[in-house]
């Protein structure tokens, strides 16, 4: 999910982050398998980062729209830790030897 690539928007943080609630909120209310509910609910990660991003369709077989750069590669990092960690909060820092680095937070949701 990206949010203010067309035409950017101050905001663009915080209408990502709402729709990610909003799609977390969605997938713990949608049942796996309907005709067996003990399977429980969808479950979702999201990664988040607000940077540069380069997007374009890709392969000619299957062409589909792709997002790639440092910020898309951070949200994936943040989405495979979260399945190891649990929830975390990353806070950019400055650049260092031209990339971008990320300080984690893994805060106590209990």
């Amino acid at each position: 999910m990206a949010a203010g690539i067309l035409e950017p928007q101050a905001d663009h943080a915080l209408r990502a982050a709402r729709f990610c609630l909003q799609i977390v909120g969605a997938a713990q209310m949608c049942l796996v398998d309907p005709s067996n509910p003990a399977r429980g609910c969808l479950t979702v990660r999201v990664g988040m980062a607000s940077g540069p991003a380069v997007g374009s369709c890709v392969s000619a077989t299957r062409p589909k729209f792709t997002l790639v750069g440092d910020t898309v590669n951070t949200a994936a990092r943040m989405v495979r830790l979260q399945q190891a960690h649990g929830h975390q909060s990353a806070v950019p820092s400055p650049a260092v030897g031209g990339r971008r680095t990320v300080r984690s937070h893994w805060p106590d949701l209990t």
